[in-house]
């Protein structure tokens, strides 16, 4: 019995935290590929929405749910999305996780760098490592095609 306790007990630890990075797009670690994939088809589905600005992200101000119904309701969104891998919630949590790293690096050089420092260090691993991820390859952290 203490053994069927103690593997719910970790099994719930584990699924707890892998569904707080399926939810959350700070605890979300994006890849090169997912990056690259994400720019593309951000690229394309701009042209679904043609008063958007080149460099604007339609998902700004939005939450990950938010964003992925507003992809749903545009049937022309799906195989887009479809191309690049992604699914509407997908491709939102994957934008949400880009829009809070790129944020961060688009204000640093304002910051103190004490400051810099400290909010960095309050975030979680995996928005780090998307920051990192940003700094490690430059071209990528605009929307711009």
């Amino acid at each position: 019995m203490l053994r069927f306790v103690t593997a719910l007990a970790f099994s719930l630890t584990f699924a707890g935290t892998a569904l707080a990075s399926e939810t959350d797009p700070t605890r979300h670690a994006l890849t090169l590929p997912e990056l690259q994939h994400y720019r593309k088809a951000s690229h394309e589905l701009r042209k679904l929405e043609p008063n958007q600005t080149a460099g604007e992200d339609p998902g700004m101000g939005l939450s990950v749910e938010a964003m992925a119904r507003k992809l749903e309701a545009q049937p022309a969104a799906r195989p887009i999305l479809a191309s690049h891998g992604f699914t509407s919630y997908g491709y939102a949590l994957a934008a949400q996780a880009f829009i809070h790293s790129a944020l961060y690096l688009a204000l640093e050089p304002s910051m103190e760098q004490k400051k810099a420092a400290s909010i960095y260090a309050g975030y979680p691993k995996e928005q780090q490592a998307n920051i990192e991820l940003l700094r490690k390859h430059p071209e990528l952290k605009s929307l711009k095609p």
